[in-house]
């Protein structure tokens, strides 16, 4: 059924398929063809699709795509996959968190695990535990800021502490995904600690680009208030 399109064609379908209203059992079969098609960027977008339609083979795609070669496919399935609310897929994304060479996917991973122990109203302890756990053992900064959000998220308030020390880390990169993170975090309880937080950082950063996320951070906090 895909054999006749070209790369170009393919990722038009892709795009049409996520912003149409619904996914046509011929659609539906294109689909799953191109979740194996030989080019990664296909690949890619099947995964980045996934996430805004629903099919019964969502997560099956998801979780083989979640395996593939390409790390940016990986990236984009974990991703999509925190969309599902089936707690095996937990078990699937732990296993992506113990053993993917890949931070980026790793990082997903823990925020898709949070999405959907959320969204399933799932008990948190046992997540908790495994989480703390494979923090205690992850190297990448970006990645423990990941872990740090979840596990607030969880109820874990500790962590909010780790998230604003690591926003004056030396790297600009890892003070801009933890002040990201601050935002995502940020609710009516929290708000006054981000924001004396945030304008502490904004005192002496250079960086342009953390200083547009304090921003966005300080102005998500003020619509609280309107």
């Amino acid at each position: 059924m895909t054999e006749s399109m070209t790369n170009e064609e393919k990722l038009n379908f892709l795009y049409e398929l996520e912003t149409g209203e619904c996914c046509s059992t011929e659609n539906k079969q294109r689909l799953i063809e191109l979740s194996e098609d030989s080019d990664e960027e296909v690949r890619i977008e099947v995964a980045a699709v996934l996430a805004c339609i629903d099919i019964p083979e969502k997560d099956d795609i998801l979780v083989k795509l979640s395996c593939d070669k390409d790390s940016l496919v990986r990236v984009n399935a974990c991703d999509s996959l925190g969309t599902s609310i089936s707690p095996k897929i937990i078990e699937v994304l732990k296993e992506r968190i113990i053993r993917d060479k890949d931070s980026l996917v790793r990082s997903y991973s823990v925020l898709s695990i949070c999405d959907i122990a959320i969204s399933a109203n799932l008990n948190y302890s046992q997540i908790i535990k495994f989480l703390e756990n494979r923090l205690e053992k992850e190297k990448i900064i970006n990645t423990k800021i990941s872990f740090y959000r979840s596990l607030y998220l969880l109820g874990e308030e500790k962590y909010l502490d780790e998230i604003i020390e690591t926003s004056h880390n030396r790297n600009y990169r890892n003070r801009c995904a933890a002040v990201n993170a601050l935002k995502d975090i940020a609710n009516i309880d929290n708000s006054d600690k981000i924001r004396l937080a945030v304008l502490n950082l904004k005192t002496h950063e250079k960086s342009l680009a953390v200083l547009s996320s304090c921003d966005n951070v300080l102005q998500h906090i003020y619509n609280f208030n309107d």
